[in-house]
């Protein structure tokens, strides 16, 4: 079966809230009533925080909306390959959007203009997977979940 872009966005979510629920997380899909967050969380320890889910299955930017940092938000980047198991990297609000900041600063050294780098509503960011995978690499003692 191909994927389309639903399909991949359906998978993220459900092999996420799986990999949360097996880690003894307790898991809510949200509706419409909740814009910012695609899932409201509790930790087995009682911490709540909500998580917005990006699914894609190309090698590509990831791409989401500028936010101030919340302590209660995280971000959970989803890889859906068309066949192998999917790859998840989960950070916090504040490391997403640091992450956000310093590739936006490097291509801006590298010559890129500011105007190219946002795109054109000028709120939405991406962010490559190398990036993601840096993160994961580097400051997983700080990741919620690690790679399955």
């Amino acid at each position: 079966m191909k994927l389309t872009k639903h399909n991949v966005e359906q998978m993220a979510r459900g092999h996420l809230m799986y990999e949360l629920a097996r880690r003894g997380y307790r898991v809510q899909i949200t509706d419409s009533r909740f814009p910012t967050y695609d899932m409201l969380v509790v930790s087995p320890a009682g911490k709540r925080f909500g998580i917005e889910v990006k699914g894609q299955s190309t090698k590509n930017f990831w791409r989401f909306n500028d936010c101030a940092p919340h302590p209660e938000m995280y971000y959970a980047f989803v890889f859906v390959p068309q066949e192998r198991t999917p790859r998840v990297f989960i950070t916090d609000s504040g490391t997403t959007m640091q992450l956000w900041k310093e590739y936006k600063d490097n291509s801006v050294k590298k010559g890129a203009k500011e105007d190219n780098i946002w795109a054109s509503t000028g709120r939405s960011h991406t962010l490559s997977r190398t990036d993601t995978k840096c993160y994961r690499n580097k400051r997983s003692r700080t990741a919620m979940m690690k790679e399955g």
